[in-house]
C-alpha cells in the first residue's frame, strides 16, 4: 500500500497511459506479472521516444541565420544581441516582443538552444497526445503520430508552445496530476517573456482553467494556490533573468497597454466577406459545446478566451502573416479537440474542416495575401544543420555584412561618435549593428509601438533623463512601398511625427542637429535643454468630413489636440472586432492634400500641423484640416480640437534647427568636422 501510494503521489499511476512509467498496479502480487507490466510500459516509452525523434528529424525547421535592415529584420539583431550580452541592457524595454523573443528568430549564437527547446516542444506533442489517445491499438498509434506530425509541420514556435499548454490542460482534466498543471504554468511563464501575444493567449487559457476548478471543486485553498503559483513563476522568471524585482511591474503594465492599444493603432482594414466570417465564428465557438459532453464543455470553456484573443490579434492587423498564425492556432485547437472528445469524431471532423475552409477562403482578403506553402518533410534541414553548421554560420556572417552595408555611416561620423551612447529612430536598428555603436535603448524601442499616452510618456521620460543617449540616428529611408518621396511617412499610412507626441517634444527640446545625408539624420544631445512654452490658441468643435481653418503662427510648432468620444456600438465593435479608423486630411497652401491615419489616444496629445515637414529642408504650410472616420454608421461624428502653439525661445530653435535650417555637410565631412548649428 505504501509503495502504491508513493507512485500515485508522484503522478505515475492511473487509468490513462500518459504517465508512462505507471507500474505500481499489481506490484507485490506477482513479480512475473509486474515485470511484464514494466516491460510493456518501457516498450511503450521507447516507441514514444522513437516517434518523437522521427518527428523532430522530419519536421526540422529552416532557420534564417542572417540579420538585415528594416522594421522586423533589425529586431532579430536586437533580441539576439541582448540575450548574448546578458539581457541587462534590455531590462527597461517594453515592446510587443519580450526579452526571450530570440526564440522566434535565432542566429548562430542562440541557434542550438532554440533547436533544443523546439525539439522538446515537439516531443511534448507526442507525449501529450498519447495521454488523450490511450494507444490501445494500432489505430490510436496512427492517430497519435498523424496529429503530432501535422502540428509539428505547420506550427511556428508560438503555436507549438500554445499546443503543449493546451494538451497539458486537457490531460489534467482526464487525470488530475499536479505535474501536468505545473508544467503548463511553467510554459505559460516562459511564453510571457517571448511576446505579448503569447502572454495574452496563454493567460487566456489559464483563466478559464482556474475558474473551472474553482467552481467545480469549491476548494478555495487549492485554487488560491494555483492563482498564486503562476504569478510566482512569472516573477521568478523575471528575477532569474535580471536578478532584481525592479522593472517587473512596469513590464507587466506595459504589456497591458500594448494589448489594449494594438487594435486601434495597428489595425488594417481590408474588405471581408461576412457571409463567410459569420458562420465561421458561430461554428468555431459553438463546436465544442454541440456534443454536450463533459469533455466538450470543458474544452469549449478552456479555449474560448484564447481563440477570441487570437481572433482579435489576427483580424485587427489582418495581414497574411497574422491571419495565417490565427488559422494555424484554429487548426491545432480543433485537431486536439477531435481527439480529446470521446464521441462524435466524424461529425466533429467534418465541422472542423468546414471551419478551417471558411477562414481560409476569407484569408484571401488579407493584406499582402499570397499562398503560404507548407513543407511537410524537412529532414534535409537537419542534415545541413548537423553537417554544415560552421559553413552556415560563415555564410550568414557574409550575408549579414552585405545586408547591412547600406546602414554603414561615413567614417568621420563613426569616429566622431566613438564610444558615446547612441539610439536609433524610428525603428531600424541595423545602423547600430552595422557600425558597432554603443547602444542605449529607450523604453519602447520602435516609435510606431507607442500605442498609448502611457507608453509615449515612458519614452519622453527616457529622453528627458540622464539615461538619454548622446546621439540619436534617424533613418530617413523607408521600405520601397512607403511613399518614397516622404522621409517622414510612418507605417500604415501614419505620419511619423505623430507616433509619439510627448517624445517628439522631448527630442525637439533636448537634441540639436549634428549631421545629415541622404540616408541619415544625426542628432546630438544638448548640454542645456530648451524650455518649451505651450499656449492654447483656441478650441474648435467640429463634425467629421468638414474642413477646419488652421490658425496662423509666425514661429514655433502648431499642433492640434484631437479628442472624440465613442458610442456604445463603436465600443462593442472595438471589443469584438477592431476599432474604427480615424484619418486626418491636410490641405497645403499649394492645394496639395495629404491624408494620414491617426491613433485617437495619442492624437489627444497633439497632431503635428505646422510647419509640416515633408523632407529635410522642405516644409509645407497647412491651411485647412479635415477629420474623418471609417465607421459612418456607428461612429460619433462630433469631435473637439484644441489648437496649441509651442515656442522654443528662439525662432531658429526647435523644429527649424532639427529639420529645416541645417546644411548638407559634405565639405565639412571631408574635413572630418560634422556640421553643428549654433
Amino acid at each position: 500500500m505504501t509503495t502504491k501510494l508513493f507512485f500515485r503521489k508522484a503522478g505515475l499511476s492511473g487509468k490513462k497511459v500518459f504517465p508512462l512509467l505507471a507500474c505500481s498496479r499489481g506490484f507485490g502480487k506477482s513479480s512475473e506479472k509486474a515485470d511484464g507490466k514494466v516491460n510493456h510500459r518501457l516498450g511503450e516509452l521507447v516507441k514514444l521516444i522513437l516517434a518523437a525523434m522521427f518527428l523532430i528529424i522530419s519536421t526540422f525547421p529552416e532557420y534564417s541565420w542572417n540579420i538585415s535592415t528594416g522594421i522586423d529584420n533589425s529586431l532579430k539583431w536586437v533580441f539576439n544581441s541582448l540575450f548574448l550580452t546578458g539581457l541587462s541592457l534590455g531590462k527597461g524595454i517594453i515592446f510587443p516582443h519580450g526579452p526571450l523573443a530570440f526564440f522566434l528568430y535565432p542566429v548562430a549564437g542562440t541557434m542550438v538552444g532554440v533547436v533544443v527547446v523546439t525539439s522538446l516542444l515537439k516531443a511534448g506533442l507526442v507525449f501529450g497526445i498519447s495521454g488523450l489517445t490511450g494507444r490501445k491499438g494500432k489505430q490510436q498509434w496512427l492517430i497519435l503520430f498523424t496529429v503530432a506530425y501535422l502540428i509539428s509541420a505547420i506550427a511556428n514556435f508560438q503555436n507549438l508552445l500554445l499546443a503543449n499548454i493546451l494538451l497539458l490542460y486537457c490531460n489534467y482534466f482526464l487525470e488530475e496530476r499536479f505535474y501536468l498543471k505545473l508544467t503548463a504554468f511553467m510554459l505559460t511563464a516562459f511564453g510571457f517573456y517571448i511576446k505579448s501575444y503569447l502572454a495574452v493567449t496563454t493567460l487566456a487559457l489559464f483563466i478559464p482553467f482556474s475558474a473551472y476548478y474553482i467552481f467545480r471543486d469549491k476548494d478555495y485553498k487549492k485554487s488560491c494556490g494555483d492563482l498564486l503559483l503562476l504569478p510566482g513563476l512569472i516573477f521568478l522568471g523575471w528575477f532569474i533573468m535580471y536578478g532584481t524585482p525592479v522593472g517587473f511591474l512596469s513590464y507587466v503594465t506595459g504589456l497591458y497597454h500594448l494589448a489594449m492599444g494594438n487594435a486601434a493603432a495597428a489595425s488594417l482594414y481590408p474588405e471581408n466577406n461576412w457571409w463567410i466570417l459569420s458562420p465561421f465564428l458561430v461554428a468555431l465557438f459553438s463546436l465544442p459545446f454541440l456534443s454536450r459532453s463533459r469533455n466538450g464543455i470543458y474544452f469549449g470553456l478552456l479555449t474560448v478566451l484564447t481563440l477570441f484573443a487570437a481572433w482579435k490579434h489576427g483580424m485587427s492587423r489582418e495581414d497574411i502573416f497574422h491571419v495565417a498564425a490565427f488559422i494555424m492556432l484554429i487548426t491545432i485547437s480543433l485537431v486536439i479537440f477531435i481527439i480529446f472528445e470521446d464521441q462524435h469524431h466524424y461529425r466533429n471532423l467534418v465541422l472542423a474542416l468546414g471551419v478551417i475552409c471558411l477562414i481560409t477562403i476569407n484569408s484571401r482578403h488579407a493584406a499582402a495575401y499570397r499562398p503560404r506553402p507548407v513543407e511537410l518533410f524537412r529532414v534535409n534541414n537537419l542534415i545541413g544543420f548537423l553537417t554544415g553548421f560552421n559553413q552556415l554560420e560563415s555564410k550568414a556572417v557574409i550575408q549579414s555584412r552585405n545586408n547591412l552595408a547600406s546602414s554603414v555611416l561615413p567614417r568621420a561620423i563613426r569616429d566622431s561618435i566613438g564610444k558615446a551612447t547612441v539610439d536609433a529612430y524610428p525603428w531600424d536598428y541595423s545602423v547600430i549593428a552595422a557600425n558597432g555603436l554603443n547602444w542605449r535603448p529607450r523604453v519602447v524601442i520602435q516609435s510606431y509601438a507607442s500605442y498609448t499616452p502611457w507608453l509615449d510618456h515612458k519614452n519622453a521620460g527616457h529622453f528627458n533623463s540622464d539615461k538619454a543617449p548622446s546621439y540619436v540616428i534617424w533613418d530617413l529611408v523607408k521600405w520601397p512601398g512607403n511613399r518614397a518621396a516622404e522621409q517622414f511617412a510612418g507605417i500604415d499610412n501614419r505620419y511619423l511625427l505623430n507616433d509619439e507626441p510627448q517624445t517628439m517634444l522631448r527630442l525637439l527640446c533636448n537634441y540639436r542637429f549634428y549631421y545629415a545625408d541622404e540616408k541619415f539624420l544625426v542628432l546630438r544631445k544638448r548640454t542645456t535643454s530648451l524650455e518649451a512654452t505651450v499656449s492654447c490658441l483656441r478650441t474648435v468643435e467640429g463634425t467629421r468630413g468638414g474642413w477646419i481653418d488652421v490658425p496662423e503662427i509666425q514661429q514655433g510648432l502648431l499642433r492640434a489636440k484631437f479628442s472624440c468620444r465613442k458610442g456604445f456600438l463603436q465600443r462593442l465593435k472595438s471589443f469584438l472586432y477592431k476599432d474604427e479608423e480615424w484619418q486626418i486630411s491636410l490641405k497645403l497652401s499649394d492645394g496639395t492634400i495629404l491624408r494620414y491615419k491617426i491613433v485617437p489616444e495619442n492624437a489627444a496629445d497633439g497632431i503635428w500641423i505646422n510647419p509640416f515637414i515633408i523632407r529635410l529642408q522642405e516644409a509645407g504650410l497647412v491651411k485647412q484640416v479635415m477629420f474623418d472616420c471609417s465607421g459612418s454608421n456607428i461612429a460619433v461624428p462630433e469631435f473637439r480640437v484644441v489648437w496649441e502653439r509651442i515656442d522654443f525661445g528662439n525662432p531658429g530653435y526647435g523644429v527649424p534647427e532639427l529639420f529645416l535650417h541645417q546644411e548638407r555637410s559634405a565639405t565639412l565631412l571631408v574635413q572630418g568636422q560634422p556640421a553643428e548649428t549654433v
